[in-house]
């Protein structure tokens, strides 16, 4: 596996004001990057984050660390409660991440972490687990399970469980964390996107998106129809599209930054076809 490092993409998005759905604090984050690109941040949250309503399971199961192979970790979230729960003395096994601030969470603890190679999702996660453990025989009485630990959200998706139990694997999971849907906008933001100031929603998951829709009031529908519509991934943009909406913009690369990027070009399609950007 290899680590790579994010490269930051010339942007700009001047006088563009993009609504950012995300949970905090990575809404404060994507906001700095767009305002770094000459844009106009709008947060609204769709999701809030919050301890697992029991957090026994999760410290039990990182109390058991040396049981495992190695430990999954496809969240900023999830590394954050892991580093919250782990025991002071703990020499945990590796780990296994789906980004690079991800990793930078657990790096810092001194725990060796990989990283894929390509950045995706939990499909390519798997793929790149598999061929790790393939070359890399546990040591004797350390994790010589085939059993990877997967801390992650209460209503996680399946993909990585599903392709590592495929390749003969197993995945025990347990909550680190939950994302609560809003039940209402923030009325500055019913007010903005009434009144056409919004140029892009950006969407970060699926469930972001769902929570964001349903917080809607009901003639909101049409204000999110009639702006641009931006997501982090195709499996996004499936959610959004089966939610009745139109997606303009995919990630580049699935972070904030291959977001903005993407909308940059969706912006500048000259640059986007010449490879030169403004």
């Amino acid at each position: 596996m290899t680590v790579w490092e994010p490269k930051m993409q010339p942007c700009q998005l001047e006088n563009r004001t993009l609504l950012i759905t995300r949970p905090q604090p990575e809404a404060d984050s994507t906001a700095r990057q767009v305002l770094a690109c000459q844009g106009t941040p709008l947060l609204a949250p769709a999701l809030t984050i919050l301890p697992p309503q029991e957090a026994g399971p999760l410290h039990q199961a990182l109390a058991r660390q040396e049981e495992y192979r190695g430990i999954l970790v496809t969240s900023v979230n999830g590394a954050k409660a892991i580093v919250s729960a782990m025991p002071a003395d703990a020499d945990p096994p590796p780990f296994f991440a789906v980004g690079a601030k991800t990793a930078a969470i657990l790096t810092k603890q001194g725990w060796s972490v990989h990283l894929p190679a390509i950045r995706a999702g939990g499909e390519a996660l798997a793929a790149a687990v598999v061929q790790w453990a393939a070359t890399n025989p546990p040591a004797r009485g350390k994790g010589d399970s085939n059993t990877f630990l997967f801390p992650q959200a209460e209503q996680g998706r399946e993909e990585l469980i599903t392709e590592m139990q495929r390749a003969g694997y197993q995945v025990e999971k347990v909550v680190a964390y939950r994302a609560e849907p809003i039940t209402r906008l923030a009325p500055e933001t019913e007010q903005a996107l009434a009144a056409g100031r919004v140029d892009a929603v950006l969407f970060f998951s699926g469930r972001s998106a769902q929570a964001f829709v349903a917080a809607l009031p009901p003639d909101g529908k049409e204000w999110l129809a009639q702006t641009c519509i931006a997501v982090i991934s195709p499996v996004t943009a499936t959610v959004v599209e089966q939610l009745g909406y139109k997606v303009s913009v995919i990630a580049t690369e699935p972070d904030s930054n291959g977001l903005l990027t993407a909308l940059h070009r969706y912006w500048h399609p000259s640059a986007a076809n010449t490879g030169l950007e403004r």
